[in-house]
């Protein structure tokens, strides 16, 4: 009935594996759990093994990492049963009625649980910055997530028919991290097929210390730019803006300033105030950067 799909790279997904066996087991629905190391290498190997011992585990071990885009059609194809569930690694289940809230949404194409993260705040002003953007801008109840279907869609939770996903798989010429779930979903936007989303979040632990963060946003931006030029794509809301300012000239007028500011700005995103407004004009700057090759 389930497949309960796992890519993973370099991190301990004991305790939420078994999270995920003991909502299955309450759920009482036939599954799997297929869990594809993405060429973490062999140190990584034997706590992955260990898993094994785990009832209905099934392991993967790539040489190479292939890609967030590959590695999810590779755990697709590799499925028994025709409704999938991805999980990305590093979350924690809410409680043990997970898989039985998406029982009831078995037979819809595409459905998005959600994201949410602890509500106590780091003490660690290094994770602020994800930590905060997570909480303002991922963190959505599904009566706002379903305004906005595509733009509020993420692929760390959402179940989706096997064949659908044959058939719409992610582009695996997209190596690099960011964006290329909003490119996969945005695949559906002139087709009969609707995205729902409903309360069933997963909490996401992986913080990043705010350094890799922005590291990880500028390889994001890259990844975007080439989704941009490959298919034209206009609906990703950054885009949208920078494509504004462009026709009104006022990109060089983004440029200019992160240019004058960009020491301040870093070290306002850095710091243990992070201002989430500056964090989305260092997007746009990025952006336009990342677009002009420079």
């Amino acid at each position: 009935m389930l497949s309960i799909l796992i890519p993973v790279f370099r991190q301990n997904i004991e305790n939420f594996v078994l999270q995920i066996r003991q909502a299955a087991v309450f759920a009482k629905v036939d599954h799997e759990i297929i869990i594809a190391d993405d060429g973490s290498g062999p140190e990584w190997k034997n706590a992955l093994n260990a898993l094994e011992r785990i009832p209905g585990i099934k392991l993967i071990f790539n040489e190479a990492n292939k890609g967030r885009a590959s590695i999810r059609n590779q755990l697709a194809r590799e499925s028994r049963f025709n409704v999938l569930l991805f999980l990305d690694a590093d979350g924690e289940l809410v409680n043990h009625k997970f898989i039985d809230n998406y029982k009831h949404y078995f037979n819809h194409p595409i459905v998005y649980g959600g994201r949410i993260y602890r509500t106590n705040i780091p003490v660690n002003k290094n994770k602020l910055l994800h930590y905060t953007y997570g909480i303002q801008n991922e963190s959505k109840e599904a009566s706002i997530r379903n305004t906005k279907p595509y733009e509020f869609f993420h692929s760390n939770n959402f179940i989706v028919s096997k064949e659908l996903i044959l058939q719409y798989p992610f582009d695996e010429s997209l190596k690099h991290y960011g964006y290329e779930d909003l490119l996969w979903i945005h695949q559906f936007v002139n087709k009969d097929i609707e995205i729902k989303h409903i309360d069933n979040p997963v909490i996401h632990l992986g913080l990043e210390d705010s350094t890799i963060f922005l590291l990880k946003i500028n390889d994001s931006l890259n990844n975007l730019v080439a989704i941009e030029k490959k298919y034209g794509v206009k609906m990703i809301r950054l885009i949208r803006i920078a494509s504004r300012l462009r026709s009104l000239g006022l990109h060089y007028v983004v440029i200019i300033l992160y240019t004058v500011f960009e020491k301040n700005i870093r070290n306002n995103l850095l710091g243990s105030k992070p201002s989430l407004l500056l964090f989305q004009f260092y997007k746009l700057a990025n952006y336009y950067k990342a677009s002009s090759g420079s």
